[in-house]
């Protein structure tokens, strides 16, 4: 009896701290900004020009071009782009052969080469999106020649590549072991799902082509790709799944993810379907779309069907398990956020490299051109392709860290701010500080004189909580509220 008296209050304490989270999470909403950059990319300016990157790429300090890049290497996908998506105008991406787009690829590292100089060290190298463009044949292995022959890669860095389970073979994972890589990212999961279209992303233009096929095909692929990967020494294998989708149940989201949790991956996203595309009206909302509370009991049911399989939450969603890298450096407080992602290596400069590629160098922002044409054009004129930019303010550099600070750790430390960037952190952040007052109150952070803790109930929200620190997010809160009165 007294086993079944705990095991009664044990239930009874998940039960109550469920309905603790959902009340937090339908006030405060799901979702959001993941902030990989700050400010995002709508805040670029397009008078940052390729010059302007040019001219920042010559100014790296001494110290600054002794530390190593990170190389983002963009593949745009074959599919085109769903037309309600502003970056798919243009020639379609399906129409430029994959080597000949490789072609475009070397001569904008030709023309970066020219500032920065050669043999500069890398320690991160991800080649996403339409990367299952480069299977079978030599066009992954010349890629990461040509890398080779400009640059120093790290023998204990990270090098990733996004690739569809469908799409590859066991050779092709064998030569991505071969070649280097230690980490894949499988994409969206589709199998047990009622839709197969995966969404945009605004602030990366072109995404994987990563629709997936249903059922048990999916499945095998999956189980397929995770077994060979392990077989040959990859070290990390992310995968995603989104909860929200149109026509979604509570349960077919717990199957699903339940089916994911069986083939083991060491790395899994809970994505919030963003259900308006971008240019799309905001009043256009598809009808059958599940609403915010069964929204809540999914990532509820989503992140207890995890913990109970031995994952771990590091933030955002995002799920790892014990043994991973990236919960052995969470626990030391020394997670890191980049344009990447949640990395245990830092990013000092980060050069992207393709359609829509965003590298930061220093104080500044560059994104390249999104389409197609411009982007040959540019490099024809032997000028980097960069379709906008941001400078960064000194007020950028300080919410960046605040908030680069809240979602890594989980934690900011008022002093260090305050030291590194040369402010009274209580005046400049004066207005965020009488919000945050508001969320204590409701337990999702803890403050002191010289702490900003978030706290584990805060972490299902911590989006929002880095939003008050996002000065351009509140004034476009402020816009919305004055308009809505109006």
């Amino acid at each position: 009896m007294g086993a079944r008296k705990e095991l009664d209050r044990a239930a009874g304490r998940r039960s109550l701290a469920a309905a603790s989270a959902r009340r937090v999470m339908r006030r405060f909403g799901v979702g959001g900004s993941d902030h990989l950059t700050y400010p995002a990319p709508e805040r670029f300016v397009e008078a940052f020009d390729g010059a302007t990157l040019r001219s920042h790429l010559a100014l790296r300090s001494p110290l600054g071009a002794t530390q190593a890049l990170s190389l983002f290497i963009n593949i745009p996908p074959q599919r085109p782009v769903d037309a309600a998506n502003r970056w798919g105008a243009g020639r379609p991406c399906s129409a430029e052969p994959i080597d000949a787009y490789l072609g475009l690829i070397y001569r904008e590292l030709d023309l970066l080469m020219g500032p920065l100089g050669d043999r500069r060290a890398v320690n991160q190298v991800w080649i996403a999106g339409g990367a299952g463009r480069l299977f079978p044949g030599e066009s992954l292995p010349q890629l990461m020649s040509e890398l080779r022959s400009r640059f120093e890669l790290s023998r204990n860095g990270d090098f990733g590549i996004d690739i569809d389970p469908a799409a590859v073979s066991i050779a092709d994972i064998a030569t991505i072991a071969q070649l280097g890589f230690n980490r894949i990212d499988l994409g969206q999961v589709g199998f047990d799902q009622r839709t197969e279209h995966q969404p945009p992303d605004s602030s990366a233009p072109f995404q994987p082509d990563r629709t997936r096929q249903s059922g048990r095909a999916a499945t095998e692929d999956f189980a397929r790709v995770i077994t060979a990967a392990r077989q040959v020494g990859i070290r990390s294998v992310a995968t995603a799944l989104h909860y929200g989708v149109p026509a979604q149940s509570v349960a077919a989201f717990d199957r699903a993810l339940c089916e994911l949790i069986g083939l083991n991956p060491d790395r899994i996203v809970l994505r919030h379907y963003p259900y308006r595309l971008p240019g799309m009206p905001r009043t256009d909302r598809r009808a059958d779309l599940p609403d915010l509370a069964t929204c809540v009991d999914m990532l509820i049911h989503g992140r207890s069907l995890l913990h109970a399989a031995g994952y771990v939450e590091i933030g955002l969603e995002q799920f790892v398990r014990r043994d991973d890298d990236l919960d052995q450096v969470a626990r030391r407080g020394l997670l890191l956020r980049s344009l990447l992602g949640f990395s245990r290596l830092p990013e000092f400069d980060r050069l992207g490299v393709g359609l829509g590629a965003i590298s930061r160098i220093g104080g500044i922002y560059a994104q390249n051109m999104v389409y197609l044409e411009d982007y040959e054009s540019c490099l024809s004129q032997q000028v980097l392709p960069v379709m906008r930019g941001i400078e960064l303010t000194r007020d950028d550099l300080v919410r960046g860290a605040v908030i680069s600070a809240l979602i890594g750790r989980g934690e900011v430390s008022i002093e260090s701010i305050a030291i590194a960037h040369l402010i009274s952190f209580s005046d400049h952040f004066s207005p965020e500080m009488e919000k945050l007052a508001v969320m204590e109150e409701a337990g999702l952070v803890e403050l002191s004189p010289d702490w900003i803790s978030v706290t584990p109930q805060g972490r299902l929200v911590v989006r929002a909580i880095c939003a008050l620190f996002d000065r351009h997010a509140s004034r476009a809160l402020e816009r919305r509220a004055l308009t809505e009165l109006n």
